[in-house]
């Protein structure tokens, strides 16, 4: 997932960049196809005719995100400084499961090496962009509050990351989540550091992950905590898959984004 992200990002920044070298000023995607043709790369059909430097639309780039679609991005210069250039960038689809928008600045000098992404906010919608693993459904709204960062194009990794956020109307397997609450970080050495927690509902969980980017297995640690609302078939298998504790059940270790074993929550 986090994968499919970060080739998003660097598709979109390349793309502006691109534009800027090949069309410049006020010069339009069917001006550079007119002189170009067959040559363009065959992503390019999708932007629009009058796609520039300027602003423009990208057709259904569901490939290259972690949710269904098709959902297009479009982009609108916001202004220029000594330091470098500035647009807006916007990810939405008609059926309103994803509203997304951005700041994302290439800095002059530095280019691909420090692409800076700001004011990251908006909502996805689960219940429509959402394929829940093993057919089980996670619904609700997720909320992207706040995401800022530097992303490093060059070596295809974050330099700095922080982002925020919550679900809203959550349920699992038809279940209410109460309040769930995340953020997401990376460190130093380049991995990245989340944090969720829920209460409220019919679980209390208290999880923190550590991983890279470019690996599906992380590492694990939190608690869930005995909650008087939660299903029964939620507890039994709890009781015989994790480790009790005095006030409810340790994390595994480790998980694996790509194998997670969610069966607790289809036996209730």
């Amino acid at each position: 997932m986090t994968g499919r992200v970060l080739k998003g990002l660097l598709v979109v920044t390349g793309l502006l960049v691109g534009l800027a070298l090949a069309v410049l000023g006020e010069g339009r995607m069917r001006h550079l196809r007119a002189l170009a043709g067959d040559a363009l790369p065959p992503w390019s059909r999708a932007l629009s005719p009058d796609a520039g430097c300027r602003a423009g639309q990208l057709a259904d780039v569901t490939g290259l995100l972690p949710f269904g679609g098709p959902v297009d991005l479009r982009w609108q210069f916001a202004g220029i400084d000594l330091s470098g250039a500035t647009y807006k960038v916007e990810l939405a689809d008609a059926a309103g499961a994803v509203d997304l928008e951005a700041r994302v600045k290439v800095p002059f000098g530095a280019g691909w090496q420090a692409l800076e992404f700001s004011r990251t906010e908006g909502m996805i919608d689960l219940a429509l962009a959402y394929a829940a693993p093993r057919g089980l459904p996670l619904t609700g709204r997720l909320l992207v509050v706040d995401g800022s960062g530097v992303l490093d194009g060059t070596a295809k990794q974050f330099r700095s990351l922080a982002l925020t956020g919550s679900l809203a109307e959550g349920r699992f397997d038809g279940f209410d989540l109460g309040r769930v609450r995340l953020a997401l970080r990376n460190d130093a050495a380049g991995e990245w550091l989340g944090d969720v927690t829920a209460d409220g509902g019919v679980l209390s969980l208290t999880a923190r992950g550590r991983g890279r980017f470019d690996q599906s297995l992380f590492a694990l640690e939190g608690e869930i905590a005995e909650n008087p609302d939660m299903p029964e078939g939620w507890r039994r298998y709890l009781n015989q898959s994790l480790p009790k504790t005095g006030t409810g059940w340790s994390l595994p270790p480790e998980m694996d984004l790509d194998t997670p074993d969610f069966r607790v929550f289809g036996e209730h």
